[in-house]
């Protein structure tokens, strides 16, 4: 694995005005912030979430940028782009979760934010979330308010609002930022979610809180069940406090459904998690639109997967067997009829039974916050 920290400490952003959509004042906080964001192919999107990243009004100590053997051209416009990061070339693909732990284990800041390369941030978005993490310490987590990427996304790059003409060759590298700014600051009717969080059913299934709801019917904030993995802040001490056999990430999940163990987990653990929507993002989400039809074996076996192993790990309570059972068998007759590539997920599932009930043990034997 291959490391290039080319000047990591970067000099504090500076404050570009007002705290966040609401544009109040933003109160003085403490809390070291460093920015984790894993690359697989991702050279459309990677060059814009930076972007982002390094026009934050609250300052960054660390942007760890980890390339989980990407073939498309990513690790060469990072070497072009990479002052001020540090940039981790692993020579395999480590999936999401393995390549998420190695980069959160390269600093020792206060705050993590978890970012997707497909995001672009709000200039405003750490200040917020670290703001309300500061006020409420029995929060481990907090995501912002994700709004779908609109139509108007060209080439990695959010572009004004349509109807404006925008020559990118002519603008200052804050153009994207302030136009995701604008954009945010203003939402139009037709804005809808991407995610505000997590919810979790009876039956135990999670989905992203709000997805496709007007981004309208989600300006209050409050508890969430738990965050997305797309764009979330952790808090330093409870990623230490709920790590299993030392990963933060359970490695196992490789990718999907990772961030779903981890807030389960955490809440079992005591810590809660805030949704601010005064935190706000554009999320370019890909794969789970137009249905099943378009989603891969790979993405589809690992996801059904990591739902059995979630729940071997962290469910408790005898009440909802009911209506898991019912789900998983609704899922399993699916499976026979329409999916039958999916069969060999069981092999895998089986394997694995063993070490998910023996990390069952381990965390109900840790300490509750």
């Amino acid at each position: 694995m291959n490391t290039k920290d080319s000047a990591a400490q970067l000099p504090p952003s500076l404050d570009i005005g007002g705290s966040g959509a609401a544009g109040s004042a933003a109160a003085r906080v403490q809390g070291t912030v460093s920015v984790h964001i894993v690359t697989y192919n991702s050279v459309k999107d990677i060059e814009g979430c930076l972007e982002c990243v390094r026009a934050q009004s609250y300052p960054i100590d660390k942007i760890v940028v980890l390339d989980n053997a990407s073939s498309d051209g990513t690790r060469e416009l990072l070497r072009r782009i990479g002052q001020g990061l540090t940039v981790v070339e692993s020579p395999e693909n480590t999936g999401f979760a393995g390549g998420q732990n190695r980069a959160l284990a390269m600093s020792g800041s206060d705050y993590a934010l978890v970012l997707n390369p497909d995001v672009r941030l709000h200039p405003d978005y750490i200040r917020q979330l670290v703001e309300q993490l500061e006020r409420h310490p029995e929060a481990g987590s907090a995501t912002g308010m994700l709004v779908r990427q609109p139509e108007e996304e060209v080439g990695g790059d959010m572009v004004p609002e349509r109807g404006v003409e925008s020559d990118r060759s002519s603008e200052s590298i804050r153009s994207l930022p302030q136009a995701v700014r604008d954009w945010l600051d203003h939402l139009p009717q037709h804005a809808v979610i991407d995610s505000t969080g997590l919810r979790m059913d009876v039956a135990r299934q999670a989905f992203d809180r709000g997805a496709n709801e007007p981004a309208s019917a989600w300006l209050a904030g409050g508890e969430t069940f738990g965050v997305s993995g797309a764009a979330a802040m952790y808090r330093r001490s409870m990623m230490e406090h709920v790590k299993l056999r030392g990963e933060f990430f359970d490695e196992t999940f490789f990718a999907y459904k990772e961030d779903v163990d981890t807030a389960w987990r955490s809440r079992l653990l005591g810590w809660k998690a805030l949704y601010v929507p005064e935190a706000r993002a554009l999320h370019a989400r890909g794969w789970k639109e137009g249905g099943r039809a378009g989603v891969s074996l790979f993405v589809r076996r690992h996801s059904y997967e990591n739902r059995i192993y979630t729940l071997v790990k962290n469910e408790r309570s005898l009440l909802n067997l009911p209506a898991i059972i019912a789900i998983e068998l609704l899922k399993l007759g699916y499976i026979l009829v329409k999916e039958r590539d999916l069969l060999p997920s069981w092999s895998a599932i089986f394997r694995r039974l063993p070490e998910m009930r023996a990390k069952r043990r381990e965390l109900r034997q840790k300490p509750v916050r």
